[in-house]
């Protein structure tokens, strides 16, 4: 629903609310094993962007106490607060990364960071990238969790070609910077598309089969969605 709200550009408040219903019964539930916290964790992370109250009150108490709470914890409410914070929380955030020395916990701050929706916030956390505050082996987490923030589209491929001799340096780090090109076509779609592709392939040459494939990817995906968006509007 997530997705089909990104892609086809629907109206938030009047057509994830009408779900709202469905994932408030699983935000109570007990976390017992993984098929249980995936159930929470989407819950939370639904409802938070339907601004139900309950939920964002709940996760921004428990991100008071974050060093009391297990992984799993962290988990369910790190979206919520990186939708809902400002940049209190995005600093604290951040540092709580900085210091942690478990990579799960790591990611799962990666994640909440990279739901924040001021951009001015996003681009910094790009920078920490850079920087080496961001580990090189999580910026694959970082761009794939960027790409669907929908603030992203105003920053990432700006940010990208600022810094394209930075990222460079990293062209031997081929799973990373593979993901780096896939944000772009993960979050982009349309005639820009043609524009990352041919900018791409002269600056990441050595990756000119994967740019291509992702162009592909994307050009399905803006096709699939200009032909099917009032059929989907429709039925939903």
């Amino acid at each position: 629903l997530y997705s089909i709200n990104l892609y086809f550009g629907l109206e938030t408040d009047d057509f994830l609310k009408r779900y709202s219903d469905i994932f408030e019964r699983f935000s109570d539930i007990e976390v017992k094993d993984y098929s249980t916290l995936n159930l929470k964790y989407i819950s939370y992370r639904y409802l938070s962007l339907v601004n139900n109250h309950s939920v964002i009150d709940n996760s921004f108490e428990k991100f008071r106490e974050w060093e009391k709470l297990n992984n799993n914890e962290k988990m369910i409410i790190s979206n919520v607060i990186g939708f809902h914070g400002g940049i209190n929380e995005f600093k604290r955030m951040l540092n709580l990364y900085s210091k942690s020395n478990n990579p799960e916990e790591k990611v799962i701050l990666i994640s909440g960071l990279s739901d924040f929706r001021r951009r001015n916030l996003l681009v910094e956390l790009l920078d920490k990238a850079l920087d080496g505050t961001i580990r090189l082996q999580d910026w694959r987490y970082l761009f794939n969790n960027i790409s669907r923030n929908p603030e992203s589209i105003y920053i990432l491929y700006s940010w990208i070609k600022e810094n394209i001799e930075e990222i460079r340096k990293y062209e031997k780090a081929y799973l990373v910077i593979r993901d780096v090109i896939f944000s772009l076509f993960n979050l982009y779609t349309g005639p820009i598309t043609k524009e990352i592709r041919d900018y791409l392939i002269r600056n990441l040459p050595r990756y000119k089969n994967d740019i291509l494939k992702f162009y592909q990817y994307s050009e399905a995906i803006s096709e699939w969605v200009n032909k099917n968006k009032k059929y989907v509007e429709d039925i939903l």
